[in-house]
């Protein structure tokens, strides 16, 4: 496989989609791809690693059944997989990673029904994937407990 000697952290969940993160900053998938959750333009599944599109400088991801983020160096957030029904409700797929806008300094992600992004300010951001807007939501500060708790259960799953 592509750089798999140089593998910081993998995210997979139940089997449907594995993703990595190279130690050179660049996000590489395999699995199903039903929905864009590969990354890399198509839908088609792959059995062998294929690099996600326009992602550099990444320093962590998060994995959901049906969508992935990635958060660069930079603070951005990007998202890339299934992003809701639209008003006829089909299915709404991002094949390629999109920023998230609205979320600046990101220092920490994690996919989730509700996704949830921690800025470095201290600040949380919840987005849902189902929202084709993806329209970040801040958190009111009296909460935050829960959302520290969740990103630490999460350790768990993913590197540090």
């Amino acid at each position: 496989m592509p750089g798999i000697d140089s593998v910081v952290s993998v995210q997979n969940f139940f089997n449907r989609t594995t993703v990595y993160l190279s130690h050179d900053g660049t996000v590489w998938a395999w699995g199903q791809n039903g929905c864009g959750e590969l990354g890399n333009g198509s839908y088609e599944d792959s059995a062998t690693p294929v690099r996600v599109s326009n992602l550099s400088d990444i320093v962590q991801i998060s994995a959901k059944y049906d969508f992935n983020l990635a958060l660069g160096s930079d603070g951005r957030v990007w998202f890339w997989g299934f992003r809701g029904k639209g008003e006829n409700g089909a299915f709404m797929c991002q094949n390629v990673p999109v920023m998230v806008a609205g979320i600046g300094n990101a220092v920490d992600i994690y996919a989730a029904f509700e996704s949830l992004v921690k800025t470095e300010t201290g600040d949380y951001f919840l987005f849902r994937a189902d929202d084709y807007s993806l329209q970040p939501v801040p958190l009111p500060r009296q909460p935050r407990y829960l959302a520290e708790r969740a990103l630490v259960s999460s350790d768990r799953v993913r590197s540090p």
